[in-house]
């Protein structure tokens, strides 16, 4: 297989030049705004795009973006960057297609702000300061992966400076907390590998989602998964669909608590989001 990346990578060009196993990056979810219309859209865009017959990528986080905890929570206001961490997490290994995870963002690290005399970024410096570039380095700091001096990464000077949270935002000490990012990532992408319908399963957005809540199913014969995410700063009701087929949902995944409660919950039941929240619920057959 091979991956191309576009300098203009819309969902339209990308699906263009997407063959078989050979994939192409597209930038729709990751141009998104966090919010409901905005992800809504991006998802609307991306499958009318590549239809059933190509297969997409999800992509949140690279080396030339700022890294997706700084820039959804910071530019929607949200107070708390690893809520929005794990609840993105959740969007981009349950949407259709080929999920891609830039370093770093498992533990749901920031921007860092680099002085202009350590940048590494030397395209950044052929800009007049009236054009506002955005200094790449931010995005480009070193790994951490345990507490103390060069932080599991190095034992002399990296190329930049390391995070000023680097002490308690490391792999480390996040694998022992089974509430941080770390944790979540892990325990999605072994969600996925064991479910089908998260794996190859079409995707269908419900119509009648609204406001900041994002409603789609994952299905595939004989399972259907259901995702809710709240990107929004209020709390989202959503009362579960069903029909004689589908009596009720069992809960899966929740980021807002650190294991799968495994509640059975009945079709036409209210559920309630908190910001940043993220459910994914399985239908009982």
């Amino acid at each position: 297989m091979s991956v191309g990346e576009l300098f203009d990578g819309n969902a339209a060009v990308a699906a263009g030049l997407t063959a078989g196993r050979h994939l192409v990056f597209d930038w729709t979810l990751i141009d998104a705004a966090w919010t409901g219309p905005a992800i809504r859209s991006a998802l609307e865009i991306r499958e009318a795009a590549f239809g059933d017959e190509r297969w997409p990528t999800a992509v949140l986080s690279n080396h030339d973006r700022p890294r997706h905890a700084s820039g959804l929570a910071n530019t929607a206001g949200a107070p708390d960057a690893d809520a929005v961490a794990r609840a993105a997490a959740v969007l981009l290994l349950t949407v259709r297609g080929t999920p891609f995870l830039y370093y770093g963002e498992e533990i749901g690290m920031r921007d860092v702000e680099i002085p202009p005399e350590e940048s590494v970024d030397l395209p950044a410096f052929r800009f007049g300061p009236e054009s506002n570039p955005w200094d790449r380095s931010a995005c480009r700091t070193p790994m951490p992966w345990s507490p103390g001096p060069g932080s599991g990464f190095t034992v002399g000077r990296p190329w930049l400076r390391f995070a000023p949270d680097v002490e308690v935002r490391n792999v480390e000490v996040q694998r022992a907390d089974p509430g941080s990012v770390l944790s979540t990532y892990r325990r999605l992408l072994a969600m996925r590998a064991a479910t089908p319908a998260l794996q190859v399963g079409s995707l269908q957005l419900h119509p009648a989602a609204d406001g900041d809540l994002v409603a789609y199913t994952r299905d595939v014969p004989g399972q259907r998964i259901l995702v809710l995410l709240n990107p929004g700063r209020d709390e989202a009701a959503w009362d579960l669909p069903g029909n004689r087929e589908v009596p009720g949902w069992r809960l899966l995944f929740d980021t807002a608590t650190a294991s799968a409660r495994d509640a059975v919950i009945a079709a036409g039941a209210s559920v309630v989001l908190a910001p940043d929240e993220a459910l994914i619920l399985e239908a009982l057959c």
